[in-house]
């Protein structure tokens, strides 16, 4: 993420009940690379927290205007919570595991009952188009799995993208949505994993460049990050610490290969 002002609102939501778990960590990385960027960072570990998923009556409405009681519908102080650091956040991060093509039972239920009408959206009537009450402007969703992506896209629809991008996206005013899926994780390397955590904490390619000795070496990094994330490193800038310096000077040589290698 870009350089913000210190004063910049994040919100981590995590989902896992093995506080060792590659999520977890994934989760983590990106709070630090948000903290790194000027943010002020809230992380909620469901789990730890003893998150109650269990929908409350008189929660259970599709319509209801924004007002400040709408935040405090409900019994529950850490709901409360919740909601109240969600309308305050600029970017959300939600971190879990998928299970049966769904997220865990707590993010689920942590959906239905921080993800309300009158704390993310305003709708007058069932049947019309929402409104959205949020100053979110970054959707990050971090997802670990064991099938292979492929086989997650092409046989069973990749049904989390559904979710978070298409249905929960919808609800968030045009509020961008980027999503990381680390699967599979079983038999994974190290390097692959180092790549995932990479990108979980620079959630834009964009914004990382890579020093290399020389232009054998830059090559050589270009081509273990290609295999290790795919076109994801076609935005990855390397660099030599020659190219550095003319880059940082304004300088380029006509005629000379470019030492990007990009």
């Amino acid at each position: 993420p870009g350089r913000v002002g210190p004063m910049t609102q994040s919100m981590v939501v995590v989902a896992n009940p093995r506080p060792n778990s590659f999520v977890r960590a994934l989760a983590e990385e990106a709070a630090a690379g948000l903290t790194e960027a000027g943010h002020e960072v809230v992380l909620h570990d469901l789990y730890a927290e003893g998150f109650r998923p269990v929908l409350e009556s008189e929660e259970g409405r599709t319509t209801r205007r924004a007002d400040e009681s709408a935040l405090t519908v409900g019994a529950d102080p850490l709901v409360h919570r919740h909601r109240r650091d969600l309308s305050a956040a600029h970017t959300l991060v939600v971190a879990h595991p998928n299970w049966w093509g769904k997220p865990p039972a707590i993010m689920a239920g942590w959906m239905d009952r921080v993800l309300v009408p009158g704390v993310v959206y305003e709708l007058d009537a069932a049947e019309g188009e929402p409104t959205c009450l949020l100053d979110l402007r970054r959707l990050i969703v971090l997802n670990t799995g064991d099938t292979p992506a492929e086989r997650e896209t092409g046989v069973f629809g990749d049904p989390l993208s559904l979710i978070w991008e298409r249905c929960v996206g919808a609800y968030l005013g045009g509020a961008e949505v980027r999503r990381l899926l680390a699967s599979p994780v079983a038999g994974s390397t190290p390097e692959q994993r180092r790549a995932w955590l990479v990108r979980a904490r620079h959630s834009d390619p964009a914004g990382i460049i890579v020093l290399a000795y020389n232009r054998h070496a830059a090559r050589e990094i270009k081509k273990r990050l290609y295999d290790l994330t795919g076109n994801i490193a076609a935005a990855i800038t390397v660099l030599t610490y020659d190219g550095m310096a003319m880059r940082l000077l304004g300088i380029r040589i006509t005629g000379k290969e470019d030492v990007e290698d990009k």
